[in-house]
């Protein structure tokens, strides 16, 4: 089963990825974590990003994907390719190669929770942005790239509801035999 936290900067979502691969080991569950990339770009992020950067954390982001499902029964993502796509797209402009790569690779997600900004989140750590504008941009291209490619989302309300959700899905796939 493949999870992905979704929204935009500074609004919580690697602490909640964290709580809740925490709260599904707990639970017994086999749970990996993939983490934001934007941390270990090698190149500028931001407001200074450039197509190298969006590139390579598209792909980098990915290729960690494609490694946690090999070795755990549920991956935890800290954002999903289409995250890393609204960046480029706020920046640079439609790619249709890359564009077309997210839209085959989202439907690869069993859930995308969708975060509402926090106003009370985002804070200065030397690593993110903090210009609410720019925050606020991304949003607004996610929830129109989610629309306009037809993608299904829940919008992440608390840990326990988003626990619940998982474990239904978990039973009713285990009642019918079918596997992640």
């Amino acid at each position: 089963m493949k999870i992905a936290l979704i929204g935009t900067h500074g609004i919580g979502k690697t602490t909640a990825v964290l709580n809740l691969a925490s709260e599904l080991k707990k639970l017994g569950f086999n749970v990996g974590i993939v983490e934001e990339v934007a941390r270990i770009c090698p190149f500028p992020i931001n407001e200074k990003t450039t197509l190298k950067s969006q590139e390579w954390m598209l792909y980098k982001h990915h290729l960690n994907e494609l490694e946690k499902e090999a070795q755990y029964n549920i991956v935890i993502s800290d954002r999903s390719i289409l995250d890393v796509y609204c960046y480029y797209y706020r920046f640079f402009g439609k790619n249709e190669l890359m564009e077309n790569f997210v839209k085959e690779k989202i439907k690869g997600y069993n859930f995308l929770f969708k975060m509402p900004i926090n106003k009370d989140y985002l804070k200065k750590d030397n690593f993110r942005s903090t210009d609410i504008i720019f925050q606020k941009e991304i949003d607004e291209i996610m929830y129109s790239f989610l629309k306009q490619f037809d993608i299904s989302f829940c919008e992440f309300e608390s840990l326990e509801k988003t626990i619940s959700l998982i474990k239904d899905k978990i039973n009713y796939n285990t009642k019918s035999h079918k596997f992640f």
